[in-house]
């Protein structure tokens, strides 16, 4: 059974915003719909104002700004995290820093400022990652142990080393996290604890924002 209307559009809105701007053949290849339908889509698509179409290339439309927007839990996490991330990354030089969200099986990145390992583990606003357990790990760390979790993988032949930690909203539900990542482990230890300390910021900046944010672990 081939795949609906629907769903071929949203694969085409993820290939689009994971490579920021993409052309028809390569949109085709990346969702394995076939040339004429994503052409078809694709004009469906420009004409709601969802992508922008400029010399054969596609990339977000300002439409999707307000989808993004009305999803008030995300929204309001990334606000929170906006001034705390920006001093994390001040207090780690060349570290990547991000708040996150799961999406699923995947870690769904709201918030981020580029750093060394940019290469290997591009962080932008909107990029998915597969979590391969990491979220329940983290949840485990926040229950159970100091919280914290420490991450050292290769990626690209290359290693990345990251430490994450949860952000909880005022009734103390996890709701997402804050992490940076470096090229080299050894700088780990020393880390953690501005990690921590940033994590509780954006916690404590969540908590004055009177909506909810949508809980984890409930």
């Amino acid at each position: 059974m081939g795949r609906g209307v629907l769903e071929g559009a949203f694969l085409l809105l993820e290939e689009i915003i994971d490579t920021e701007e993409c052309g028809l053949s390569e949109l085709a290849a990346r969702t394995g719909l076939p040339k004429a339908t994503v052409h078809r889509l694709l004009d469906q698509l420009v004409r709601l104002g969802a992508v922008q179409r400029s010399e054969g290339r596609y990339r977000m439309g300002a439409r999707m700004f307000r989808f993004g927007t009305g999803w008030r839990s995300g929204a309001d996490l990334r606000a929170a995290a906006l001034y705390p991330l920006r001093q994390l990354a001040s207090a780690l030089p060349g570290a990547g820093v991000s708040v996150a969200v799961p999406d699923g099986e995947d870690t769904l990145v709201l918030g981020a400022l580029r750093g060394e390992t940019d290469e290997v583990l591009p962080l932008r606003a909107g990029l998915k990652y597969p979590a391969e357990g990491a979220w329940k790990v983290l949840l485990k760390a926040a229950r159970d142990g100091d919280g914290v979790l420490r991450v050292h993988e290769s990626t690209c032949a290359q290693e990345v080393s990251g430490i994450s930690v949860v952000v909880r909203t005022r009734t103390g539900e996890v709701c997402g996290a804050v992490s940076a990542w470096v090229l080299d482990q050894r700088r780990l230890p020393a880390m953690s604890a501005v990690v921590l300390h940033t994590a509780g910021l954006v916690s404590g900046q969540l908590a004055r924002i009177r909506r909810p944010a949508h809980p984890l672990d409930s």
